[in-house]
């Protein structure tokens, strides 16, 4: 684990293994960090952006390879997150397809129109997290080799 901080901002990096007992200890961290730098009005969001973009590495990566989180908080710019893990090539062909749908119909028709979809499709398939966080936050999709790299971020 590693933080270091100037005036303005705020960085910390650390890697976890997947485990589900991991998110909310740092989604709560987050939470925490964000009011200490004065987020008050948006850190209820930022906490359900953790929340989604931990969830989604922990179910949906690769079990044996550690999840990194970076957080960056910048008095100009706000808050970024981004969450990196190995994913099976499989999960990654979906998840860049289910991104691009999330985006085509982003905020809150998106994440309506997702709500509508969840009676329709199996546990597990309707990226109900990918549209709330796409309703949330600006976000942002890199796949490297087999990564994936989420970032949101969340202005003041």
């Amino acid at each position: 684990m590693m933080a270091s901080s100037r005036a303005s901002d705020v960085t910390f990096f650390v890697r976890f293994p997947p485990k589900w007992n991991h998110i909310e200890p740092l989604r709560q961290y987050i939470d925490l960090s964000a009011r200490a730098r004065g987020y008050n009005g948006t850190a209820d969001k930022l906490g359900i952006v953790a929340q989604e973009l931990l969830e989604n590495a922990v179910k949906y990566g690769d079990p044996g390879a550690e999840v990194e989180l970076e957080l960056r908080i910048d008095a100009a710019q706000g808050v970024e997150i981004t969450v990196s893990n190995k994913a099976h090539p499989s999960r990654v062909a979906l998840l860049e397809r289910e991104f691009q749908k999330a985006r085509a119909e982003s905020g809150k028709e998106g994440f309506t129109r997702a709500l509508q979809r969840l009676q329709k499709l199996p546990e597990g398939a309707t990226m109900l997290g990918l549209s709330r966080l796409m309703m949330e936050a600006a976000v942002n999709l890199e796949v490297t080799a087999d990564r994936v790299v989420l970032t949101a971020r969340v202005g003041r």
